[in-house]
């Protein structure tokens, strides 16, 4: 409901009642996921490490590796020993790499559904920017990046802006989401400036 509120659009293949058997419903619950990844992938999510089964329960991952070894075995194909300690090193940190897909999901679906919205109209709109004031207007130069979209260097001219307003005596330039925000530091000159 989230991303579908974020992006506008309805997810397919929403499943409002499961099946009141086990296997079953993990299979519905494999298929909606499934079909999540295919939507957002759709759009430009980057999950090109995310399988479907990682989004669900432990219990029902652990059906679910059961329901695909044995149709691997009527096949006649044997699953590879690394493929099975694989597995039992996903299940032995499972809460862990759960919450690291379902993060990695969340994020995708914000840069690809809110963050895709800042547009350089929309810059000049957001509380207490201004471009004609100092560091308000970007440089040309500080647009172009091979590693963040338009929108999110936006978002980092934003930040810097709002930085500097406040730490006037030294100014700094924001360059990504991670080294500069880890400290909390720009978001707190971001909230006060704004304020």
């Amino acid at each position: 409901e989230l991303i579908e509120f974020w992006g506008g659009k309805t997810v397919p293949g929403k499943i409002n009642k499961f099946s009141s058997n086990k296997r079953e419903a993990a299979e519905q619950l494999l298929t909606q996921y499934e079909k999540l990844l295919n939507f957002l992938k759709a759009h430009g999510a980057l999950l090109n490490v995310a399988k479907s089964e990682y989004f669900m329960s432990l219990d029902n991952f652990q059906r679910y590796q059961v329901v695909r070894s044995d149709d691997l075995a009527k096949k006649g194909i044997r699953a590879f020993g690394h493929e099975a300690a694989q597995i039992k090193a996903i299940e032995a940190t499972w809460e862990q790499f759960s919450k690291m897909m379902w993060c990695e999901l969340l994020y995708q679906a914000i840069k690809i559904f809110v963050v895709a919205r800042i547009t350089p109209k929309a810059l000049r709109q957001l509380p207490g920017y201004d471009v004609e004031a100092p560091g308000g207007k970007p440089e040309p130069t500080t647009l172009i990046s091979n590693f963040y979209s338009v929108p999110e260097v936006f978002l980092l001219h934003w930040l810097t802006f709002h930085y500097n307003k406040i730490h006037i005596a030294e100014p700094k330039r924001v360059m990504n989401f991670e080294e500069d925000l880890v400290d909390g530091g720009v978001i707190a000159a971001d909230r006060k400036s704004v304020v």
